[in-house]
């Protein structure tokens, strides 16, 4: 097997992309507002340069990023690549001064701007585009060279396919690194042919469960393809996007998409969950609310766990282990709503009435007071705010036997509040259809995932998700 990917660091390509992309956004902003302030001062005898261009600069610069963002101009294969792609980023640049001359050519507002600032600060703005791209471009692919950013792909093919794709990913310059290489059958090592050395679908699975890799490409020919549908089923639980090595059958394929890696295209037919920018919002959200929470509930967190130690001896804090982001065990903090009980009695679910749970435990258990403890386990970076819950791992290994697409439910992040727990889903699930229903809450909610659906949901929890009849 391929070693433990893990312990190697290495910076994300899509967090370095997005870093970029601030910094160009703002760089562009702030000579507007250099350019603007100077203009005022030295031409104008009002000093009223916030209040007339702030919104209009604000306006150019994120039509300028989405137009960017739409054209994929922010991922670091295009951003290595300064003669290709800065032209097209200059043009988008342009389009959005365009664009917002032309809003306020249509609402009569274009007078009461400096033509003069308009000009000097796009042409200003397409040097400092360039600078930074080109500044970028070195810096991208001397470091794509090292290895140090690059996309962690694993493969599984045979023959011709499998060969043209590490012929093409293998490249230096690829952005790509090749975690492992599997296929139907496992091949010996042979000088000269590659070979899928690593093992075949359940070890790339077993892989890619213990190692973060962001993408899995399916190298094979059109007749080893008629399992393909069984075997996107099987690896739909990574949370991984998957690419398929096109050919000229592949029509047949149902996709999502088309994409460029290291130059060659290829079919898309799964998306990594809450991607790119969604990842990056995400995170802010999560760490910006949980930080937040944790300060304002502070004394109520310590009121509660006095009351949890005075109520009966034991520790304040239940710590369970449960499965989190790609299937990886975490260890889930909650206060701890039932008597202390020996080791051996292994997990079973709390029912109504159950004479384990402590006085206080009923009602923290009642309002779900006894899960805020999460809050730390969001800061920790193991969960989300909003995401489906997490299970014991026991029961966690009983319904992934019972129910086909139960572990996709872990592409991404857990949640302290889901979109299930919202819809009447929560507490405890006793038989296969309720865990099934709950299951297909969570799978929408990967499936449809943005900040506003979050949003709603951390909006309903108190008067929803809360206070609730399944509540034992």
């Amino acid at each position: 097997m391929p070693a433990d990917l893990r312990t190697n660091a290495q910076a994300s390509p899509h967090v370095s992309g997005q870093i970029y992309a601030v910094m160009e956004l703002l760089v562009t902003l702030l000579l507007g507002m250099l350019i603007g302030h100077v203009y005022v001062y030295t031409h104008l005898e009002q000093h009223d340069f916030l209040q007339t261009y702030i919104w209009p600069s604000i306006l150019i610069v994120l039509t300028f990023g989405y137009l960017n963002y739409r054209s994929k101009l922010y991922d670091v294969q295009k951003l290595s690549r300064f003669l290709t792609f800065s032209s097209a980023a200059v043009g988008n640049l342009v389009g959005a001064f365009l664009i917002v001359a032309l809003i306020g050519l249509a609402i009569g507002a274009a007078d009461e701007f400096s033509r003069l600032w308009f000009g000097v600060w796009l042409c200003s703005s397409v040097v400092a585009v360039w600078t930074l791209r080109a500044a970028a471009a070195r810096v991208f692919s001397s470091q794509a060279v090292q290895g140090a950013i690059s996309r962690r792909a694993a493969i599984f093919g045979t023959d011709a396919p499998l060969r043209r794709a590490v012929e093409a990913l293998g490249m230096p310059d690829s952005g790509v690194r090749i975690a492992g290489i599997f296929g139907p059958t496992r091949d010996s090592d042979q000088t000269g042919v590659v070979t899928a050395r690593d093992g075949g679908l359940a070890e790339l699975i077993d892989f890619g469960q213990r190692n973060d890799v962001d993408t899995v490409i399916i190298a094979l020919p059109p007749s080893q393809r008629r399992h393909l549908e069984d075997m996107l089923s099987e690896l739909s639980v990574l949370p991984a996007e998957i690419k398929l090595l096109p050919d000229i059958e592949t029509h047949m394929v149902p996709f999502r998409g088309i994409s460029s890696l290291a130059q060659v295209q290829f079919i898309d037919l799964q998306q990594k969950p809450i991607s790119g920018w969604g990842h990056m919002m995400k995170a802010v959200e999560d760490y910006v609310l949980a930080s937040i929470a944790t300060v304002l509930l502070a004394p109520f967190l310590l009121l509660v766990a006095a009351a949890v130690k005075l109520d009966s001896p034991g520790p304040v804090f239940f710590k369970q282990k449960r499965h989190g982001l790609n299937n990886q065990v975490i260890t889930v903090f909650k206060f701890r709503t039932m008597h202390v009980q020996s080791e051996g009695q292994g997990f079973r679910q709390a029912t109504r009435n159950d004479n384990r749970v402590t006085r206080v435990g009923r009602i923290l258990r009642r309002l779900s007071i006894d899960e805020l403890p999460q809050l730390f386990n969001v800061l920790r970076g193991e969960m989300s705010i909003v995401g489906p819950r997490p299970h014991a791992v026991e029961q966690n290994a009983a319904y992934a036997g019972l129910l086909p697409m139960y572990n996709n439910r872990h592409r991404v992040k857990p949640g302290i509040t889901g979109w299930a727990q919202v819809n009447d889903f929560r507490g405890p699930t006793f038989t296969v259809e309720a865990m099934n229903k709950r299951l297909e809450y969570d799978l929408y909610y990967i499936e449809n995932w943005s900040i506003l659906f979050d949003i709603s949901i951390i909006a309903a929890t108190p008067f929803i998700g809360l206070v609730h009849k399944n509540a034992v």
